[in-house]
């Protein structure tokens, strides 16, 4: 199941700079729709060939044993998947933050013109004893993972807390063969009050590519993963920005298959680099 880290980045920022979260603040935690959707959500299996659509470059036919889509889980949509990660979020210094994340597959939500699928994720952070939740939209559709947003909180909470759509929608290709590369372009607009105010737009351009498998050393064990390297900028309205480098690791086979394991990031206006990586992964699938 994925791990969306924007919401965990916000408290990870304010445990650094010791204030509320701020963009500024969460800037050395950025984890902007652009770096959430490097994870590797859903998916599942589908070996179906890259024709060229939205959100993904023309490439050979993914070879199997080789191709990503093992690493892409067709449970993580099934309803009432259950997936709770422990996880270490290690900052450039080498302060440890554990988090705890829940995420729960939901049935199908009227979300930004579509009905996609709601994810339910709740971030439990031991340090501060504090509970984020957020329901995240998406979709599997002919061998590609659509992600059209998110809303605030769950689904008691009020509207009026908010929501962020993703104008146009990121499409990504579940199947790519090593060295493939896929890139999308989207305007991430944070919508909230009582008149759908849109309280912030910034452009999110990104481009994600498929190393290839890799065994990668865990605290669940050697583990044999699918590697992405990805790059994104973020652009805000003012015309300031900044770009973040990725590196992520997804379970390719046994019990946490489709399962984010490892993720390291780089922000350009910070030095070092920080890594959020899996402890224990307790995965329910249906």
């Amino acid at each position: 199941m994925h791990l969306d880290l924007r919401l965990l980045s916000l408290h990870l920022a304010s445990l650094v700079a010791g204030k509320p979260p701020t963009r500024q603040s969460a800037k050395f935690f950025l984890a902007t729709t652009a770096i959430a959707c490097l994870t590797a959500c859903g998916g599942g299996g589908s070996d179906g060939g890259d024709d060229g659509g939205p959100g993904s470059n023309p490439g050979t036919p993914p070879q199997p044993g080789t191709s990503s889509a093992a690493c892409f889980n067709e449970s993580n949509y099934r309803e009432g998947t259950v997936s709770v990660v422990e996880l270490d979020a290690i900052d450039p210094g080498g302060r440890v933050f554990k988090t705890r994340v829940t995420t729960t597959t939901g049935p199908r939500e009227s979300f930004a013109n579509a009905r996609p699928i709601r994810f339910l994720q709740s971030s439990f952070i031991y340090a501060t004893g504090t509970i984020g939740e957020e329901r995240h939209y998406m979709d599997l559709v002919d061998g590609r993972e659509i992600r059209y947003g998110s809303r605030n909180g769950n689904e008691n909470t009020d509207p009026r807390y908010g929501r962020k759509t993703n104008e146009p929608p990121i499409v990504r290709p579940v199947a790519m063969n090593p060295g493939e590369t896929t890139e999308s372009t989207t305007v991430v607009k944070t919508v909230q009050g009582v008149n759908d105010e849109i309280r912030h737009e910034e452009t999110v351009t990104s481009k994600i590519t498929y190393v290839g498998r890799e065994a990668i050393s865990t605290p669940m064990g050697t583990i044999n993963a699918c590697k992405f390297s990805g790059s994104s900028r973020v652009v805000y309205p003012d015309g300031s920005g900044l770009t973040q480098l990725s590196e992520q690791w997804i379970a390719a086979d046994g019990p946490y298959r489709g399962q984010e394991l490892k993720l390291v990031l780089q922000d350009s206006q910070q030095p070092g680099s920080a890594q959020i990586f899996a402890t224990k992964i307790t995965y329910t699938p249906k």
